[in-house]
């Protein structure tokens, strides 16, 4: 984790630290049609995702692993793996190009606390690189999540779904609304297009089941309202979609039983 960290320094933050407008208006959107108003955003970078958050009427902060993006951001420095807040405080954890930086144990452990941290039946939204992209096939070894070399683990929408089935989410939503005033801001850029055109686009790749070829996929999920069985999920050395339970303490999960 250290050699990470010293990795995310201002250079790699300067290069890839970006928030696509479209992006964060079917964010606020989503938010606001969930009625939610409590956020964490982790792996915030710089923060500007708690920042137009906060700006649009919702109680957001962030935290993030890198003292640098941090010292910017204001605000916590803190592991995905180990968050510094109290259970079940939060209405939603948004992960916005976070996971695939995480190796599998990791992302157990992240998946683990973000349901820590939710209220009960709270929201999690998920934003990485997608390996089942028609992109990544045609591109090869240059297709865009190769370029930083902090990238270790993809996923499918499929192959995350049953990841977070198994860490009890549910009601699964893959495409979202989308605000038909905000132009196309995707890779390549559609901007020398017609306004309509651009829209367009912005509908087929977020609001239509398109949205699974793209390079990246969102996926916004649900905290089920308790774990039966007494267990939680582990990544195993066979792969990622092989899981065996591991007991755990039915204190945990008092507070989420209906």
């Amino acid at each position: 984790m250290n050699e990470k960290n010293n990795f995310y320094n201002q250079e790699y933050f300067q290069r890839r630290d970006n928030l696509p407008l479209h992006l964060a208006k079917t964010i606020e959107l989503v938010l606001k049609d969930l009625g939610v108003q409590k956020i964490l955003d982790v792996g915030c970078g710089t923060g500007k995702l708690v920042e137009f958050l906060n700006n649009t009427g919702f109680n957001a902060v962030g935290c993030d692993n890198s003292p640098w993006a941090v010292k910017i951001s204001g605000q916590t420095k803190a592991s995905a793996t180990h968050l510094p807040f109290k259970s079940y405080s939060f209405d939603c954890v948004t992960a916005i190009g976070l996971i695939e930086h995480l190796s599998p144990k990791e992302a157990n452990k992240f998946f683990e606390e973000t349901r820590r941290v939710l209220k009960p039946k709270g929201y999690f939204f998920i934003a990485t690189p997608n390996s089942s992209s028609i992109r990544r096939f045609l591109k090869g070894k240059k297709w865009f999540a190769y370029s930083d070399p902090t990238h270790i683990v993809f996923y499918s929408p499929n192959s995350l779904k049953k990841i977070l089935e198994k860490h009890q989410f549910g009601n699964f939503r893959l495409t979202f609304k989308t605000n038909l005033g905000v132009a196309a801001d995707w890779k390549p850029s559609f901007t020398s297009l017609p306004k309509v055109i651009q829209f367009m686009f912005n509908l087929i790749l977020i609001s239509s089941p398109l949205i699974c070829l793209r390079d990246s996929f969102w996926i916004l999920c649900q905290k089920r309202s308790y774990m039966p069985f007494n267990s939680t999920c582990a990544f195993q050395p066979g792969g990622l979609n092989t899981f065996k339970p591991t007991t755990t303490s039915t204190k945990a999960y008092q507070k989420d039983r209906l």
